[in-house]
């Protein structure tokens, strides 16, 4: 059970550390515990996606999920595989 713990206090710690308390303003910022997006749409405005999950692919490659923020409903996803980014 200790070794159990430990493990939930290091990932918890590495998600602290590899996430911002703020809105990422690009996919090629973004990673896997990123919580919240600031994206670009068309008309040259921004939208703000929260994560609602992810899923490590290894090797650094993940896909991420999340829902729009405010009175536009929606959802926006994206996977990375090295430096391509697809969503």
């Amino acid at each position: 059970m200790k070794s159990f713990n430990a493990i939930i206090c290091l990932l918890t710690l590495f998600a602290a550390f590899t996430s911002s308390g703020f809105a990422v303003d690009s996919l090629k910022e973004a990673n896997l515990f990123s919580m919240e997006l600031s994206l670009p749409i068309a008309d040259g405005k921004k939208v703000l996606v929260n994560r609602v999950s992810g899923t490590d692919l290894r090797d650094g490659a993940f896909s991420w999920t999340g829902e729009l923020v405010g009175p536009d409903l929606g959802f926006a996803s994206f996977s990375r595989v090295g430096d391509s980014i697809s969503g």
